[in-house]
């Protein structure tokens, strides 16, 4: 069965297997690896790279390798490979030799999802914090649920558990059009901007595409009212809504910073009943995903008092807006933010929490995550960042993408105006040493990107 054909295949997993997972070391296929260990199928794998969800997949008895693995890949009964996979891996040449079915992971997720009662949570921006603030919200609440994000949730201490329920949490990624295979029973929809149109052609598209993924929900559904694009496909298929606006059926209101932190209500304007919830993460954004989880949570069955006071002991996911330490008086952040609304909601929320007097400097260190997305962006990112005191730009992180000649990180400069300083970094060794020049004591540090832009903090506690 090649897994390049085009062709459906149907995964059974209903009976244990032995599976052998290449690329099993990145957020999304080591979630699925842990998912099928606990549920009682015999999981290897292998990666390129060590990473710590290679540390955490040991840590649960999983034998993963770096480097090919040939021999586990020949004797599986079945090998899943993430979407980078090329047809030239070793492993999945070996499969291919001795029989083996190769599948995508888009396959092997719709298995695990259609035999639970599944709630995927999907939108340009908010996903993994919304689904990790959900399973958060409903294990605070003991309801021993599954969930898969694509981070590690820091109270759960993984990005994935198979849980001993029905219910299935699970973040629904539009990149590669993967959401559509869920066929998720609820769903939350946080979001629609103009993202991946290297997949999609255009915006258009991604628009009908979220609403084929509204359209295949049958039970709880949810869109943030606040967003023109979900709001549009919400009122076209009647669905209950949250956000801000008057008109939601969950309605947040009086939001207000408290340090690294917030407090607002939400209120139910079917049932009549409201809360007040104290958020221990910053920023307008991640109240209005705690919304979202809170009204999901409701609709199954949680008391909306349970489900506000067990939001606020959400402790927050790696790489979103996550603390690394601080440095010769310079506190350092790092966020996975790769789209101007991400990179503008966290330099607002730093805003908010050091309020009016602070007198450092609030420094964006930015990596661009995609030549094509950088082209199509560079205006949004010039506006965004001009919301920090100073700019440091890395080379973009071409990921996927070839390389092209007249796309730079000095698009994004160029568009900056002179209010805020711009330093344009001239290749990504350098990077660090740039950073340490620009900062003082009493400044806050940001880094942002999808890259390798997270390992900044470590690279200057190097220099010291």
């Amino acid at each position: 069965m090649s897994c390049t054909s085009g062709e459906a295949f149907e995964v059974d997993l209903s009976t244990p297997q032995s599976i052998h997972i290449v690329a099993i070391g990145g957020a999304g296929m080591s979630g699925i690896a842990t998912i099928l260990h606990e549920s009682g199928h015999r999981v290897t794998g292998s990666d390129r790279s060590e990473s710590p969800f290679l540390i955490h997949l040991r840590e649960l008895g999983i034998p993963v390798v770096v480097g090919a693995d040939s021999g586990n890949a020949r004797s599986a009964d079945l090998v899943a490979i993430s979407v980078a996979i090329p047809e030239t891996d070793p492993d999945v040449i070996a499969a291919r030799s001795a029989g083996v079915p190769v599948v995508r992971r888009t396959e092997i997720l719709r298995s695990i999802a259609s035999a639970r009662r599944t709630i995927a949570v999907a939108g340009t921006h908010g996903k993994s914090s919304t689904t990790a603030m959900l399973a958060v919200i409903l294990k605070e609440c003991n309801c021993d649920v599954g969930y898969l994000v694509g981070a590690t949730v820091a109270q759960l201490g993984s990005n994935a558990s198979a849980g001993s329920t029905g219910e299935f949490i699970v973040e629904a990624d539009e990149s590669d059009r993967s959401f559509l295979a869920l066929l998720a029973y609820g769903a939350i929809v946080t979001n629609i901007e103009a993202d991946h149109l290297d997949v999609y052609g255009s915006f258009e598209a991604v628009v009908a595409a979220f609403g084929e993924f509204v359209d295949a929900v049958r039970g709880p559904l949810l869109m943030c009212a606040d967003d023109t694009y979900a709001m549009a496909i919400a009122a076209v298929r009647g669905c209950e809504t949250y956000g801000e606006s008057a008109n939601a059926t969950f309605i947040m209101a009086g939001f207000t910073a408290v340090g690294l932190g917030s407090r607002f209500s939400i209120s139910d304007t079917t049932s009549g009943a409201s809360a007040t919830v104290d958020l221990s993460v910053p920023g307008r954004h991640m109240a209005l995903n705690a919304v979202a989880a809170i009204a999901m949570a409701t609709r199954m069955g949680v008391p909306l008092a349970d489900a506000a006071r067990a939001a606020g002991r959400y402790r927050g996911i790696g790489r979103r807006f996550e603390a690394k330490g601080i440095l010769n008086g310079v506190t350092f952040y790092d966020d996975y933010a790769h789209m101007p609304a991400e990179l503008a909601a966290n330099l607002r929320a730093i805003h908010d929490a050091v309020g009016e007097n602070f007198s450092g400097k609030i420094v964006a260190v930015f990596q661009p995550h995609l030549y094509s997305r950088t082209f199509d962006n560079a205006a949004g990112f010039a506006a965004s960042l001009a919301l920090a005191d100073f700019v440091v730009l890395a080379p973009i992180y071409g990921a996927r993408e070839a390389p092209v000649s007249d796309v730079t990180s000095g698009l994004i400069a160029t568009l900056m105006g002179a209010e805020t300083p711009v330093l344009l970094a001239s290749d990504r060794g350098s990077l660090a040493e740039s950073v340490r020049g620009v900062v003082r004591p009493g400044d806050i540090c940001i880094t942002f990107g999808a890259g390798d832009i997270t390992t900044l903090y470590d690279e200057l506690k190097e220099l010291e």
